[in-house]
């Protein structure tokens, strides 16, 4: 019905020359004789208004959201099916954008495309030989009041060599777009979890954040995983902290309700990472999940100079506390900024005034001792 809804409505919206075919699922086709890049704005930009308000079948109301690849005849190819190929490109980096945005084709496309491809077979031929290339690092994060190492997030790292050293930016998205996310999610929480119980050790309040895919949530098995690996390495579940983006609680909450129940259950944590930085209002933290928020560097940044930030740091850590949540500020990387997160009260810092990321045998001899055990 939403499908019938918005066909009708758009077919509308086009001028007399442009026809709308039904493409594949909830993709659509326009073809527009004679337009140029001005008439196609335009064009989206009716789409886009029509789009985002309330909409309503029956009883239901909705919203839709609408991303656009565009291709121009003669330009970006001279052939149905070079074209296609072409709008279809833009419209996957429409989507990667965030999605609900326009995006014309241009060459640089069809190189980022080949290169996602080369890098997503590297990336099998990895898992498939044991998770060679991947390692770990650890950034550690710190009392606010003390300074000292609570703990560390542990960060997956991958090279090939052919590319070098590949931003997770890059090869994570990849990770779960060929599938490979929850193998190679399940190797970093084994490899966080065995280097825990190692430091353990030398301090018995060590905690450590893994980061987890919304992919990852959704496996069937993976609950069961982490009870094993947890179990496996006599790991008690308080020393690990599972971390899932801000945007996983806001539009993926109902989906991922019975996982967040399960790892309750467990006695583990879970932190919503990069709060600030997608659609979550600060009311919404007394419905969430989440143990602690971690608040993105974006409002860290000339936090002494800037008084939103200051003051939205401060509402958020206010809130937080009220309804017993932590939290963790990242970014941290000047004096002035640690001064300043210290003085509004967050538990925790993170960020490259502390420590960069570095690898564990680093991160034992700076952070972790003997001279630590109590």
């Amino acid at each position: 019905a939403v499908l019938r809804q918005f066909a009708q409505s758009v077919q509308q919206l086009l001028p007399s020359e442009a026809a709308m075919y039904r493409f594949d699922g909830d993709e659509f086709a326009i073809v527009y004789p004679g337009a140029g890049e001005e008439e196609l704005r335009a064009l989206y930009q009716k789409i886009h208004a029509y789009c985002n308000r309330p909409h309503k079948i029956d009883d239901s109301s909705y919203f839709l959201t609408v991303s656009v690849g565009v291709a121009i005849m003669g330009k970006d190819g001279s052939g149905y099916q070079e074209l296609l190929t072409c709008a279809l490109s833009a419209l996957e980096v429409s989507k990667q954008n965030g999605k609900n945005t326009v995006t014309f084709f241009s060459q640089d496309m069809m190189h980022t495309r080949r290169r996602a491809l080369e890098l997503s077979s590297r990336l099998q031929l990895s898992v498939m030989n044991g998770m060679e290339s991947f390692h770990l690092v650890y950034q550690p994060f710190v009392h606010s009041e003390t300074l000292r190492v609570s703990g560390a997030e542990a960060l997956l790292r991958w090279s090939c060599e052919s590319y070098g050293v590949v931003s997770p930016v890059e090869f994570i998205p990849l990770l779960e777009a060929c599938g490979l996310i929850v193998p190679v999610g399940k190797w970093v929480l084994e490899e966080a979890v065995r280097t825990c119980k190692k430091w353990l050790r030398y301090q018995p309040d060590f905690i450590m954040n893994v980061n987890i895919s919304y992919l990852q949530m959704l496996d069937e098995s993976f609950i069961d995983f982490v009870r094993q690996i947890l179990n496996q390495y006599d790991l008690p579940p308080a020393h690990i902290v599972l971390e899932l983006t801000e945007s996983c609680f806001v539009t993926d909450m109902e989906a991922l309700k019975e996982a967040f129940k399960l790892l309750r259950n467990l006695n583990i944590q879970i932190a919503m990472d990069d709060f600030g930085t997608g659609y979550s209002s600060l009311g919404m933290l007394s419905q969430s999940p989440a143990d602690i928020v971690k608040i993105d560097r974006l409002f860290i940044k000339d936090i002494h100079r800037e008084a939103f930030n200051r003051a939205f740091i401060d509402a958020v850590i206010e809130l937080c506390h009220s309804v017993g949540i932590e939290v963790t500020v990242e970014g941290v990387e000047e004096p002035t900024e640690l001064d300043a997160v210290r003085a509004i009260g967050a538990d925790s810092i993170q960020g490259f005034f502390v420590s960069c990321p570095i690898p564990a045998h680093s991160f034992e001899e700076r952070f972790i001792t003997p001279q630590t055990a109590s």
